[in-house]
């Protein structure tokens, strides 16, 4: 009888509107990051191996205002920044993955916007 695989646990920041983010552990599956962020994931990269995921219709569904990414863009609802693998799976942050995503969104907490 064959062994049920165990899921795997990555190291993530979970990032709520209006609140200071997390570091935790979450089971890799794709229904816990939707859970998480309401609704159909977009992994948005942004840099050194990072993705923030993130709901990919909470502006049209007019999530809260999270934090910044780029050129005048921001994420909205709930993100999980996680890292990436070399096949471009979701993956543990390092030690300088984590880092960098705290880094990231701290300060983004009071936003009002």
């Amino acid at each position: 009888m064959a062994r049920k695989k165990e899921p795997k646990a990555v190291k993530a920041v979970v990032k709520v509107p209006g609140k200071r983010f997390e570091v935790k552990m979450l089971e890799d599956d794709l229904g816990v990051y939707q859970s998480l962020v309401g609704g159909y994931i977009e992994a948005v990269d942004i840099g050194k191996g990072v993705l923030a995921l993130c709901d990919e219709d909470g502006k049209f569904k007019g999530l809260q205002y999270n934090f910044p990414i780029w050129n005048g863009d921001h994420i909205v609802g709930t993100a999980v920044l996680v890292g990436r693998d070399g096949e471009g799976n979701f993956a543990s942050l390092t030690e300088e993955q984590c880092n960098y995503a705290e880094e990231f969104v701290e300060g983004f907490i009071d936003v009002g916007i």
